[in-house]
């Protein structure tokens, strides 16, 4: 009899269990909780981060195709920023350009990979923003990409500037809006 009493508790603490776990997954599933750590970036939580870099001034020079492995058009120009570089680890700008026929261009500042902006003078390098593992020859008569020697820019804008922190382990993006742009004659 006693046996019996033993049966049937552990056939309710099992049961009991098996419900805690069901639910748990179905909660995991639905995203309702997650294990994921928190990655403030764009969200109203960006606003208890200020800015750590500013920028004191930014001219582009010139917006031109080139014949790069990895990039069919480069923006230049110079920026200075005013900061201190301990508070940052990376910092990138984001913008667009028009061809003369009104074509845009997404483009993203550093274009090199690896590339760090510092506080102070630098060199503006931004390239179109595509997939960066391939390999590119706009002059070669087969390639799919052969236009692009043809394509004349018009007008460059730089709309965002976005600043990666790590605190506390984490990476913090803060974007926030830019306006610099020029027109080509």
């Amino acid at each position: 009899m006693e046996k019996e009493k033993n049966n049937k508790g552990i056939i309710i603490v099992l049961v009991v269990i098996i419900v805690i776990l069901l639910a748990l997954v179905i909660l995991l599933s639905t995203g309702i909780i997650s294990f994921k750590s928190t990655v403030f970036n764009n969200s109203n939580q960006i606003s208890e981060w200020k800015s750590v870099v500013t920028i004191k001034s930014f001219d582009i020079d010139s917006a031109e195709v080139v014949n790069r492995p990895n990039n069919h058009m480069y923006v230049t120009g110079k920026f200075v920023l005013e900061g201190n570089e301990e508070d940052y680890t990376s910092i990138g700008f984001s913008g667009y350009c028009y061809d003369t026929n009104g074509n845009k261009y997404d483009i993203v500042a550093p274009g090199i990979a690896g590339h760090k902006y510092i506080i102070g003078e630098n060199t503006l390098d931004a390239a179109e923003s595509f997939d960066y593992g391939k390999n590119y020859d706009i002059y070669d008569k087969n390639s799919d990409k052969n236009e692009w020697k043809n394509i004349k820019f018009e007008y460059c804008k730089f709309d965002k500037m976005t600043t990666f922190l790590i605190i506390d382990e984490k990476t913090i993006e803060i974007s926030e809006p830019i306006s610099f742009e020029k027109s080509f004659n």
